[in-house]
């Protein structure tokens, strides 16, 4: 009989971004993958996460409201979709910095 090992993007879904610690996703990663496959995605998968319940808080917890505005282009990110800047480290700190900047009330 053989063991599957699974790979990180399947032990990564049907996570609850909004209840899930990015210290607790660091430890999902199973032992076998190479560094740079396990490190490099389980960080920005932490990151992206961490953005996403940032949005959810700053709606109040409302999920739809959130991922309206996620999914809408924003002027403070030069008329691009949050949503679309999720795919960098960079991306995720430019979202992470608005909502941070929207939630102390300053004008972006």
């Amino acid at each position: 009989m053989s063991i599957k090992r699974l790979k990180e993007k399947e032990l990564l879904e049907g996570l609850d971004a909004y209840k899930v610690h990015a210290d607790e996703l660091a430890t999902l990663a199973p032992e076998e993958l190479e560094p740079p496959d396990r490190y490099e995605d389980s960080v920005l998968d932490a990151l992206r996460m961490t953005a996403i319940a940032e949005a959810v808080e700053l709606f109040d917890g409302d999920q739809k409201a959130s991922a309206q505005w996620l999914s809408a282009p924003v002027r403070a990110l030069g008329h691009k979709r949050p949503n679309d800047l999720l795919r960098c480290e960079e991306g995720v700190q430019q979202v992470r910095d608005i909502i941070g900047r929207l939630e102390h009330g300053v004008i972006t």
